[in-house]
């Protein structure tokens, strides 16, 4: 799905609530089900999607609009998908064996890989700017071009009229 695009919101949506209802202990999931031995983050195992809803929430993230409503609580506040990943999911997937000599016993540590959020972050600025996610150093703010005489040029989205107040003539 990475490598694909123009994905239907509901389609996203539908998928990223069935992930939550598989991981989710409040819908019946099992939150240790992508518990994984080992780092599989970073450039040597970034390869591997070791969490996929956060793959999901990546993939949504070009969807701006799908991003807001996957986000939105709505006017009821029945939708608590921000609460839950701000606030309840449980991002550690990474799990070491604990080791007493050359015993490894029924415990580990859990904690979270190098990409963990990656997915989130990239939503959040989706849905909150209403554009996709800013590229690997892209700036946000790029120079502005000037024209021949040395004055900057207006920059507007929707052309010049945007610049021209309403009922005055141009």
């Amino acid at each position: 799905m990475q490598n694909g695009d123009g994905y239907s919101a509901p389609f996203m949506h539908d998928l990223a609530d069935d992930i939550r209802s598989a991981e989710d202990k409040k819908r019946g999931g099992d939150p240790n089900m992508w518990d994984l031995q080992g780092d599989f983050s970073g450039k040597n195992g970034g390869w591997f999607a070791n969490d996929p809803f956060d793959g999901l929430l990546g993939i949504m993230s070009k969807d701006p609009a799908a991003a807001t409503s996957y986000l939105d609580p709505g006017a009821d506040h029945k939708n608590d998908n921000l609460q839950y990943l701000l606030k309840e999911r449980d991002w550690k997937f990474d799990d070491t064996p604990v080791w007493h000599g050359n015993i490894e016993t029924h415990s580990d540590t859990e904690s979270e890989g190098k990409d963990a959020r990656t997915g989130l972050g990239l939503l959040l600025e989706s849905g909150s700017t209403g554009h996709t996610p800013l590229g690997p150093n892209q700036d946000p703010w790029p120079a502005t071009p000037h024209t021949e005489s040395g004055k900057q040029r207006p920059q507007c989205p929707r052309g010049s009229e945007a610049l021209t107040p309403r009922g005055s003539p141009r």
